[in-house]
């Protein structure tokens, strides 16, 4: 008797890799949180409606219709941008789609939660441009975490008390919160 082993083809793991990567690239992403959000914090279905369509427009859809008519054109080599000298424009392009968003969104009035999305999303933008203007990073995974941390919530609210001094002057000090080794020396000085 013979033993067949089933071996996948690099063809098909290949695939499913690609499938994953479009998945999970920003403009799906974007969108799928923008939703969510909107969902959640919306008042009622239509206005939740309002919010997703807005905010995909603005956020995903017109900066990837832009970078296939860049592609189309030849202005960058993949859909995927894996150059980093070609993404300046298209992330510039993104960021410049986000402060239109946030401008229609907040003269239209929407929930403040969708306001901050897009902040952070911007607040992204920004940080990824400076740092592949010197080194290519993944914008997918920063748009992944990006999400996580945004949608995150802290586990405990912080307290700020402020009291009246003389000169203003204060230590923050950071422990791990839950047993004494701060008078042992064991903290953060912020």
């Amino acid at each position: 008797m013979t033993s067949m082993k089933m071996i996948s083809s690099p063809r098909r793991s290949n695939r499913l890799a690609r499938i994953i990567t479009e998945v999970f690239a920003p403009s799906p992403l974007a969108a799928v949180v923008l939703i969510i959000v909107a969902w959640r914090y919306s008042p009622t279905t239509s206005a939740a409606l309002k919010w997703s369509l807005l905010g995909i427009l603005f956020a995903p859809v017109v900066p990837l219709l832009y970078l296939l008519r860049q592609l189309r054109r030849g202005k960058v080599t993949d859909h995927h941008v894996r150059r980093r000298e070609q993404r300046a424009g298209i992330i510039l392009f993104t960021l410049a789609c986000g402060v239109a968003a946030l401008v229609v969104l907040l003269k239209l009035g929407a929930p403040s939660q969708i306001i901050g999305l897009i902040c952070a999303g911007a607040a992204g933008l920004i940080i990824a441009l400076a740092i592949t203007r010197y080194w290519k990073i993944s914008i997918h995974t920063g748009v992944t975490a990006g999400i996580v941390v945004v949608t995150e919530k802290p586990a405990d609210p912080i307290e700020l008390r402020i009291y009246p001094g003389a000169n203003g002057n204060f230590n923050l000090y950071e422990d791990e919160n839950d047993n004494y080794d701060y008078e042992k020396g064991k903290f953060a000085l912020i």
